[in-house]
């Protein structure tokens, strides 16, 4: 789905995602995993984890199902 390099931005990989079925919740959990790895989120705990964690699991299982299909 997308065509991963080293220099390209989670920008770019959302342009690449931009027709995808997946594309709203990949973008959900890029600004989220963003958040996280950047710090903004302050004081990011195990409840924070809890709440994001399951639209990351839905979008690896979606991908997933992708993958097995093709």
């Amino acid at each position: 789905m997308i065509n991963w390099k080293k220099d390209k931005t989670n920008g770019d990989y959302l342009n690449e995602m931009k027709n995808s079925v997946n594309y709203q919740l990949f973008k959900k959990c890029t600004s989220l995993y963003e958040l996280v790895w950047f710090n903004e989120i302050l004081n990011f705990d195990r409840d924070d984890f809890n709440e994001i964690i399951p639209d990351f699991n839905q979008l690896i299982s979606n991908l997933e199902a992708k993958t097995v299909k093709a």
